[in-house]
């Protein structure tokens, strides 16, 4: 209910949020007088037994603190969707699904482009793409979809100027690089490290290795600042719940050996729960359960993926070659990149969403990590330099596209 009342926030240009110091509500004035706040929690058999809620005339301070602080950039592919449902009259339930359908639409197009663009690990893309819980966010008005398909989407490319001849890069191809990085850390700021992904573009693509390493340096930047714009644009007009943030870093500054051991208590203790939540064993509000053994068999074909390439020991893809000058490992690279963000992950969770002083991490959720699943994929496999993924064989990319098409309707019938 809050990603819908945000984006309808966003469509009438209301890119902040106000605060009511009476009330203490986080939100904006929005045309949704008396909308039950359990409307769209509701199953999907049971909004057809109620009357169509349409928008009201008037417009109402309106409660969606949770989102209050997310950029308006994460909400504009639903707001196109919104926008074209207002403008044929849909009802709200019919906005919340023209909204994710356009949601569906953008994830979809960015992850297509991405698989047509990696010169291997296509069969492995195919399958993180097609993750129930993918599915699911990429169905619904939230923004971990897009960021999946971002994170998809930059690797893809590096693999692309990795491996294939060429020369510098022209301005439009180097602002595109740019601006993916900005959209990707505007999204969440906890993948930055992603962007670290554009070392392993050989140097000749930026006209030299010191130039690289300066384009990288400047992207960084611009996303760190864009972030910190956009963080005092909304400071004072966002809320949080459930920890104190500045006192919460005071106690991790204060203590670092007990915030790492809730870290590893996370990893150690929670790896399986992180691992079936990846999967999307949860899916809607967290009240649509999936079965089991499809969880099971799911987590199956993903392992499949990875344990076995711990073994091989090919040259990595587009690999340095004698006398290229490329310094950056390959998978030590990677390795970091996938380190940094669950650290960072683990971090945003603990000051956001952890009682302060607490000894364990909450508010930590395995879908989190679907984005850091291709770059591990790259990082543990050793792959060739040359030639392309065997295409997956009918049977199997038939058995995977039935298998997710009919968890996607059962989501898309079990709940909005």
């Amino acid at each position: 209910m809050g990603q819908f009342k945000k984006t309808i926030a966003v469509t009438q240009g209301q890119l902040t949020a106000q605060t009511d110091e009476t009330t203490g509500t986080v939100g904006g004035y929005l045309p949704l007088e008396n909308l039950p706040n359990s409307l769209l929690d509701n199953t999907w058999h049971r909004l057809y037994e109620d009357e169509d809620i349409y928008l009201s005339g008037e417009e109402v301070l309106t409660d969606y603190h949770f989102w209050s602080a997310y950029s308006p950039l994460s909400y504009l592919p639903q707001g196109v969707g919104v926008l074209v449902g207002r403008a044929a009259g849909l009802s709200i339930e019919g906005l919340v699904l023209a909204g994710r359908l356009t949601s569906w639409l953008c994830v979809t197009a960015l992850l297509c482009l991405a698989m047509r663009l990696l010169p291997r690990g296509r069969s492995a893309a195919l399958v993180v793409a097609l993750l129930p819980m993918n599915l699911h966010e990429t169905l619904s008005l939230g923004t971990d979809g897009m960021v999946t398909a971002l994170a998809t989407l930059m690797p893809a490319i590096v693999l692309r100027l990795r491996v294939r001849d060429g020369g510098r890069l022209s301005a439009p191809k180097l602002a595109g690089l740019y601006a993916l990085a900005g959209c990707l850390a505007l999204y969440k700021i906890v993948y930055l490290p992603v962007c670290l992904l554009y070392l392993l573009i050989p140097g000749r693509r930026f006209g030299g290795r010191t130039r690289r390493v300066i384009h990288v340096v400047a992207m960084a930047a611009l996303a760190v600042g864009l972030n910190l714009a956009w963080l005092h644009i909304v400071a004072g007009s966002s809320a949080r719940s459930g920890s104190d943030m500045a006192l919460q870093l005071a106690y991790v500054l204060k203590e670092p050996l007990t915030y790492a051991l809730a870290v590893a208590r996370l990893f150690f203790d929670g790896t399986y729960d992180m691992l079936t939540a990846l999967v999307g064993n949860s899916l809607g509000h967290f009240n649509v359960s999936t079965n089991s053994l499809f969880n099971f068999l799911y987590l199956a074909l993903v392992a499949v993926l990875f344990v076995p390439a711990l073994a091989r020991r090919d040259t990595d893809v587009g690999g340095p070659s004698k006398g290229s000058g490329e310094r950056w490992p390959f998978a030590l690279l990677l390795a970091f990149i996938v380190a940094s963000v669950y650290l960072l992950i683990c971090t945003s969770e603990y000051l956001y969403w952890t009682p302060v002083y607490n000894q364990t991490i909450e508010g930590f959720n395995g879908r989190y990590l679907i984005p850091l699943l291709l770059p591990t994929y790259f990082a543990v496999h050793r792959l060739r330099p040359t030639g392309f993924d065997e295409p997956l064989s009918p049977a199997a990319l038939y058995l995977i596209l039935l298998v997710n098409a009919a968890m996607g309707l059962d989501m898309l019938f079990a709940c909005l």
